[in-house]
């Protein structure tokens, strides 16, 4: 039960956190929503990174532990 109340207070803490920075963002008018790809050079390449492995805890019934899922992309996408 503890664990549960410990886990519901951190994302309520996020949550607060999170709200003001949306609103703030929005109101300088930096919202996401207006970039359309024509903002962006022609040879832009959009991507994502991450700088340490992708891990992910799954529930005890579908597995114990951790795992890391590894994939590379071809060349060109």
């Amino acid at each position: 039960m503890m664990k549960k109340l410990a886990k519901m207070a951190a994302v309520a803490m996020l949550v607060a956190l999170l709200l003001p920075a949306e609103h703030l963002f929005s109101a300088a008018g930096l919202a996401v929503s207006e970039f359309t790809r024509e903002d962006f050079p022609a040879d832009f390449v959009f991507g994502a990174g991450t700088s340490a492995f992708q891990a992910e805890l799954l529930k005890s019934s579908m597995r114990s532990g951790f795992f890391y899922r590894e994939q590379q992309l071809d060349e060109g996408h």
